[in-house]
């Protein structure tokens, strides 16, 4: 399957523009996919280069940890059934600050913040993809 099948593809064409830009490496532009469904991991693993991934355990970031790298393995092993090598990238989210102590404070400010209400529903959002059933 080809992004631009028929069709050649021209980020600009004017004048008063003109890039000397690099090809990718491989020819074509690398194609990302995000998905958690069974549907949406089959689609990455046929026709994607990189795929970002949620932990399919919810948003526990111990559990996250736990469950991932089987996680990833079974999606690469999907690929390969396709003859393809894919990335993986999972949405972490880091607090940095000059301090491991300043980094937990800040951890607890937003914590203390926040209003459990609309966590559940932007959390119920993110993982709503493991409630899906493949169609039969």
């Amino acid at each position: 399957m080809s992004a631009w099948r028929g069709r050649r593809h021209r980020a600009d064409e004017r004048r008063s523009f003109a890039a000397d830009l690099p090809k990718p490496v491989h020819g074509l532009p690398v194609l990302v996919s995000a998905g958690s469904s069974p549907a949406g991991v089959a689609y990455a693993a046929q026709h994607s280069d990189i795929i970002f991934a949620t932990a399919s355990t919810g948003a526990d970031p111990e559990q996250a940890c736990v469950s991932l790298p089987a996680q990833i393995a079974a999606i690469k092993a999907q690929a390969r059934q396709y003859g393809r090598e894919v990335k993986v990238l999972v949405n972490p989210h880091v607090i940095c600050r000059p301090s491991e102590r300043e980094a937990h404070a800040w951890r607890q400010r937003i914590l203390t913040a926040a209003e459990p209400g609309r966590v559940r529903a932007l959390l119920a959002d993110a993982f709503a993809a493991f409630a899906w059933k493949e169609a039969a």
